[in-house]
């Protein structure tokens, strides 16, 4: 039994989904206001806007959920070694 966690970065907006195999076990939509960053702007310059996305939607699954500890354990943790190698290959 696979747990997915899917991120779709879009031009405005970043969905995220919760997965169990191939059944949705939730989802949701955070629209961005891009407005404070430089033109062009790059994925890496909407890191922290996304992140906090991120970060907001794990906590509400969490926050209500009893069983979030079976649904995100054995879940990578993204440190600064895996973050450089993403930056350095996204160059190419």
């Amino acid at each position: 039994m696979k747990k997915l966690l899917i991120i779709n970065a879009g031009g405005t907006s970043t969905k995220l989904g919760i997965f169990h195999n191939t059944e949705v076990v939730s989802t949701e939509t955070y629209r961005h206001d891009f407005s404070s960053l430089p033109i062009p702007f790059s994925l890496w310059d909407q890191y922290d806007i996304r992140k906090k996305a991120v970060q907001e939607y794990l906590t509400s699954i969490i926050s209500t959920s009893k069983a979030s500890t079976r649904l995100f354990h054995g879940a990578p943790r993204l440190n600064h070694c895996i973050l450089a190698y993403i930056k350095s290959i996204s160059r190419c």
